[in-house]
């Protein structure tokens, strides 16, 4: 028993070593797997927010979304920059499609309902902007590169469609200006035109301060008529990015009173709230698939179904109207010619 014992106690003995070099070691592994599991951790929530841009027809610009419920979109937070507690999280999506001649974007945010028609900066107001050098950052190119911006003070009501204009990048009537920066000190109109087409509306218009969402709906051409490098022309099947800016009229007051907004007060996206990170959302434009073709191919067969039931319903509405006619011009006819023959009986009988 004696001799088990001291087996048992040497055994003991190595165990404790061996846990004693193994708690070593993981000593020193656990800072380093620590230190992975946060950088994993920032680069799964850092990671690159990408918004989709497949070929979409049908859309109207109208401040509706209804013919945009096929196309997905990107949910992002939105920070101010010089106040980064203030947020709006998860309060922006961000949709976009194209057709063979136009890109189309919708911006969707969720804040109370803001609107004077007589003071923009008492509404609110939005800006989209694109890389148009790589360098560019989102602070209107931040001084390293040109940016194209689709910049909106609301000057028309909703529903309107504005922001065409080939004399100038301005829209004298709605405020949708075409224009272009390379830092917050140097953006201007564009100088030869404005092919941007918009309309806004919001989803609870019943007062100002109602709860709700703005819907922003934009529609340029693909490629436009710009020689000066002042408008990003657009490709099928290349990556380009985008960044969006918002104006909240409650920055200076409650809504409705005394409110208002800065030009440096602004909202904008940011792909990581943890580490503030301001970069671009890469944006690409898909090629076309076989699918998607048949699925818009679908669409249009489903929609020309559609017109030609309403065609066919109206036709056979007016073919009710003119049988319903007919047979009572019928019905007359056969009176007439009924009174007819009882007149010729009672004549003959008097005879």
């Amino acid at each position: 028993m004696l001799k088990i014992n001291e087996d048992e106690k040497v055994v003991k003995g190595g165990h404790e070593k061996l846990l004693r070099k193994v708690n070593k070691k993981m000593l020193g592994i656990i800072p380093v797997l620590l230190m992975f599991l946060a950088f994993l951790s920032v680069a799964l929530v850092s990671g690159d927010v990408e918004v989709t841009t497949e070929k979409y027809t049908g859309i109207t610009i109208d401040g509706m979304i209804g013919d945009w419920a096929g196309v997905p979109g990107t949910t992002i937070t939105l920070i101010r920059p010089l106040a980064t507690t203030e947020r709006i999280v998860n309060g922006l999506e961000i949709r976009t499609a194209y057709d063979d001649s136009n890109i189309y974007i919708l911006v969707l945010i969720t804040d109370d309902y803001d609107y004077n028609a007589t003071d923009d900066h008492k509404s609110g107001a939005i800006a989209v902007l694109f890389a148009i050098d790589e360098a560019a950052t989102p602070d209107m190119g931040g001084g390293k590169g040109y940016v194209d911006i689709w910049h909106w003070e609301l000057d028309v009501g909703p529903g309107v469609v504005t922001g065409f204009n080939l004399a100038s990048g301005n829209d004298p009537v709605g405020n949708l200006d075409d224009e272009y920066a390379l830092d917050v000190m140097d953006r201007h109109d564009d100088a030869t035109a404005n092919e941007i087409y918009g309309a806004w509306s919001h989803t609870n218009m019943s007062a100002v301060g109602a709860k709700g969402t703005w819907i922003f709906e934009f529609k340029r051409s693909l490629t436009t008529s710009d020689t000066l490098k002042q408008d990003k022309q657009f490709e099928i099947g290349k990556t380009y990015k985008v960044a969006v800016a918002y104006w909240d009229a409650d920055e200076l007051g409650e809504p409705g009173v005394n409110n208002g907004w800065t030009d440096a007060g602004h909202y904008a996206t940011c792909k990581d709230p943890a580490t503030l990170d301001f970069s671009w959302i890469n944006m690409e434009l898909k090629t076309p698939t076989i699918e998607g073709d048949v699925e818009n191919l679908q669409t249009d067969v489903q929609d020309l179904h559609d017109d030609v039931h309403d065609e066919i319903s109206q036709l056979t509405g007016q073919i009710d109207s003119l049988t319903t006619m007919l047979y009572a011009a019928i019905g007359v006819a056969v009176v007439g010619i009924l009174i007819g023959i009882a007149a010729v009986v009672f004549a003959r009988k008097k005879t």
